[in-house]
């Protein structure tokens, strides 16, 4: 019997950057459920439910330049969530300021990877490999 699926929350309104997460994902090989959810006032609410153990996301991606309410307000939300409040979330954001980075990770950011401005390299160096294979 197959385990559970692991249930990350992606808060990203680019399709392209939710599109490449699943591909990611999926080459993984991991069993996963991907909950998308577009702009920041959507993902506020979210933060508001209350989680069951078969609910609750097991790690979180978060896009901090966000329609409608921004990421940090987001994180916040998440943080102050009692069955949220432990979930490993990771920034994934086109902003790479030092000081944005130090506020994420006083809220308990595990990571903060800055998105390339360009994705040309990525999908030149996925063919070259697709190529060789």
């Amino acid at each position: 019997m197959p385990a559970d699926p692991y249930r990350i929350l992606l808060v990203e309104d680019s399709e392209a950057d939710v599109y490449l997460m699943r591909k990611a994902l999926e080459s993984a090989a991991l069993n996963f459920e991907l909950i998308v959810i577009e702009d920041g006032a959507e993902a506020l609410a979210y933060a508001q439910d209350d989680f069951s153990e078969d609910s609750r996301p097991h790690a979180a991606v978060l896009d901090l330049n966000l329609p409608k309410s921004g990421g940090a307000e987001v994180l916040q939300a998440l943080r102050e969530n009692k069955g949220l409040a432990a979930l490993p979330i990771v920034v994934l954001t086109s902003s790479a300021h030092p000081r944005e980075k130090a506020a994420m990770q006083k809220l308990g950011v595990q990571r903060f990877i800055t998105k390339p401005s360009d994705p040309g390299p990525f999908f030149e160096h996925r063919q070259r490999r697709r190529r060789s294979s």
